[in-house]
């Protein structure tokens, strides 16, 4: 990981970091593309309120959820990962990520 990435992702896990909707940038964030299909993942610090999860498939809201507890945190970005090359295996490929809408 390079050093500026390093630092967007330790900054991310404080959670008094700006939330959902604003220029901070997502500790992860996966976008993948598939016959004119967009797949994105996201984790964002949420302040206060800990981190979300956000999965999206064309704009629309796939699942959401929000975490105080930053192992489950770490749970949820190895289960991401094991879906995206779940998805990059039925011919889903990656793409650079651009951040969703509320």
């Amino acid at each position: 990981m390079a050093e500026a990435d390093a630092h967007v992702f330790t900054r991310c896990l404080h959670t008094g970091a700006a939330g959902w909707g604003t220029n901070v940038e997502a500790m992860f964030a996966q976008e993948l593309t598939n016959a004119g299909h967009i797949r994105r993942f996201e984790i964002r610090s949420k302040g206060p309120e800990g981190w979300e999860m956000r999965v999206e498939e064309d704009s629309t809201l796939l699942r959401r959820q929000r975490f105080t507890d930053w192992h489950r945190v770490e749970r949820a970005i190895t289960r991401a990962a094991m879906e995206i090359a779940e998805l990059q295996n039925a011919g889903w490929t990656i793409r650079a990520a651009t951040p969703a809408t509320p």
